[in-house]
């Protein structure tokens, strides 16, 4: 089962917009018992949706972290390429959230026993906004260095989000070893409101039904 908070995420928003289509549905079911039932089971239904999508949501949106079992898994997968070579910068590390995920991806390169060649506080006003955790390679990287980075990338990937180097930005150029890895902000996450609109409309019309006896 999927622990990637966007996955359940969308399956919240969908079983909320299961649930909010019921009064669609309760249109050609005859008054009574039957559709008192179905009202109530939409109602869970709702209910269920904006719960999941609230716990997924609350983890979108939480600084990144990469848990202890989570930093032992990388650094088994990266040991094989012990001795590699990196530049690691950390471009926000006046920033705490970037800071704090900084601080555990260079414990894992270390721990892997990498060649770490640490930059921290290099973004200027000319820079663009480096978003994720940005890996990449020199243009005459040997095949040996070029594999690594793409384990790193896809090791990395499974619990942050990677992001390949912007050509503009001056953080890339010059690289001094093969591999420079560029921690950024995080990525923005939008939520829509919509939903939770919806969502609102739908509850007071069912508590005005409730009070009422009738339709809204």
């Amino acid at each position: 089962m999927s622990s990637n908070p966007e996955f359940w995420s969308v399956v919240g928003f969908w079983i909320l917009m299961i649930g909010l289509v019921r009064d669609l549905i309760l249109i050609f079911i005859p008054s009574g018992r039957a559709e008192k039932t179905l009202a109530a089971v939409f109602t869970l239904m709702i209910l269920v949706g904006v719960a999941v999508e609230h716990v997924a949501d609350t983890k979108r949106f939480a600084p990144r972290d990469l848990s202890e079992e989570q930093q032992k898994l990388l650094v088994s997968k990266l040991k094989p390429f012990a001795g590699q070579k990196v530049d690691f910068v950390n471009k926000y590390a006046a920033e705490s959230e970037p800071a704090n995920i900084a601080r555990q991806i260079e414990d894992v390169l270390r721990n892997a026993e990498w060649s770490v060649e640490k930059t921290t506080g290099i973004a200027s006003v000319n820079d663009p906004e480096t978003r994720g955790v940005a890996v990449g390679t020199a243009s005459q990287t040997d095949p040996s260095s070029q594999h690594a980075a793409r384990i790193l990338a896809e090791a990395l990937g499974k619990y942050l989000e990677v992001t390949a180097p912007s050509p503009s930005d001056t953080a890339f150029f010059g690289l001094r070893e093969p591999i420079r890895i560029i921690v950024g902000r995080k990525q923005l996450a939008q939520r829509s409101s919509s939903t939770s609109d919806a969502t609102d409309r739908s509850l007071r019309r069912e508590g005005a039904k409730e009070s009422t006896g009738c339709d809204v």
